[in-house]
């Protein structure tokens, strides 16, 4: 069946207004109130909030589910990143938990009344003209960022948005590090509303640079931009660039033609290659290091008490140091955890912060120590590969504690 989604332009941003409303529909499509928390999962709340409410309202599953849906209208937790508050999304989520009857009610409920919207008079529709008028005219931003995945590669990514302090909280929610363009470009859609976006040919991609598009076209349409404001990754496209280490030397200056906007415009991907030298030098140094401890440790290798006791010594160290992503799938490659825990570690339908999943990897991390200690002399070699003065120095440091425990 069509959902009330098809039937609206603009899904509607609930907030804590809006409480009792959802709760009266909920009751009228007979949401069970006792399966509030696994709707909270659904809806982007954490575990640790969801277990805060439970001991609070102990044996009261009516105000659990109150709080669980003003939470959600906070934007608490990961709302945000799944894109906020919305009678879609609560209608996604309560379909998502296999209870299709009462998600059709709820579709049915909001659908009436968009219908109702969409028959006032012939008078009411005049009145409403001008704002539609101006809505064609909107100004849209466009902004570049980079987040930095490996010491000589970085993703690139331009979003565009209505309103500028959305991307900033969603940039701010990232967990890896985002360096975000000081400048940014706007303009209206053409009258087709598709922005696309073209690579340019340069010079400095002959010699040493790589930029790979994440999809082609490279196309963000403002039906998207208008249906999804409070989600920037919907309207993004995403380029990866490489820097091949001790070729690339001169700067990166890539040209991306806008089209399909008005007016037209030219962005730039600027990047300076990383130093090499000094890396090459200090992880040849570190990983002498490691191998020297092997030798001297009994039967040459790591004592598997000592290398677990390391790890939960320096477990906040770990995880301000290294990302949550490169580390997992070097944990993967070197076979210390499997695909399949892979899967539930980065599964957000959890609920799980990204804090929590880089707990949840670093607890199978030392699992695998406990029964192994060659496995800490591995899991220092994978800090290593990220290739970065901050990644020598924590796999130094795990080394140094180590050594001072033997």
């Amino acid at each position: 069946m069509a959902s009330f989604s098809d039937s609206q332009e603009l899904p509607l941003q609930l907030d804590k207004s809006h409480l009792n409303e959802v709760l009266v529909l909920l009751r009228k499509c007979q949401f069970p109130d006792k399966r509030w928390f696994e709707l909270g999962l659904a809806l982007g709340l954490s575990k640790n909030t969801l277990d805060t409410i439970k001991a609070n309202n102990p044996q009261d599953v009516n105000q659990c589910l109150i709080e669980c849906l003003s939470k959600w209208m906070e934007r608490a937790d990961d709302v945000f990143s799944k894109g906020g508050a919305t009678y879609e999304l609560l209608s996604a989520a309560i379909r998502d938990m296999n209870l299709i009857a009462v998600a059709d009610m709820l579709d049915q409920e909001k659908c009436h009344e968009a219908f109702n919207i969409n028959t006032e008079s012939t008078e009411d529709e005049v009145k409403q003209k001008p704002n539609e008028d101006e809505a064609s005219n909107v100004i849209y931003t466009g902004v570049m960022y980079h987040e930095k995945k490996e010491v000589n590669q970085w993703t690139t990514t331009f979003s565009v948005v209505r309103d500028m302090k959305v991307l900033q909280r969603y940039l701010d929610n990232k967990s890896s590090k985002v360096e975000q363009d000081e400048s940014f470009v706007t303009f209206r859609f053409d009258h087709d509303g598709i922005l696309e976006l073209l690579l340019q040919g340069t010079p400095s991609l002959e010699s040493g640079w790589t930029v790979q598009p994440h999809q082609l076209p490279m196309q963000i349409h403002q039906n998207t931009v208008d249906h999804f404001p409070f989600n920037p990754s919907y309207a993004s496209c995403s380029i990866s660039v490489y820097a091949k280490p001790g070729i690339a030397k001169d700067p990166l200056h890539c040209p991306i033609k806008l089209t399909g906007i008005d007016p037209s415009k030219t962005i730039f991907i600027y990047r300076t290659p990383p130093p090499s030298s000094m890396n090459s030098t200090s992880s040849s140094s570190s990983t002498a290091s490691i191998s020297q401890t092997r030798r001297e440790t009994e039967e040459g290798t790591f004592r598997s008490d000592i290398a677990h006791r390391v790890m939960t010594e320096c477990t906040g160290m770990i995880k301000e140091r290294i990302g949550l992503y490169p580390l997992i799938d070097r944990l993967v490659e070197k076979r210390m955890i499997s695909d399949a825990e892979k899967g539930q570690i980065i599964d957000t339908s959890h609920g799980l912060t990204a804090n929590q999943r880089m707990d949840e990897l670093l607890s199978l991390v030392k699992a695998s120590i406990r029964e192994d200690g060659e496995d800490f002399g591995m899991f220092l070699e994978i800090i290593k590969e990220e290739n970065t003065r901050r990644a020598d120095r924590l796999a130094q440091t795990l080394l140094d504690n180590y050594k001072r425990l033997l």
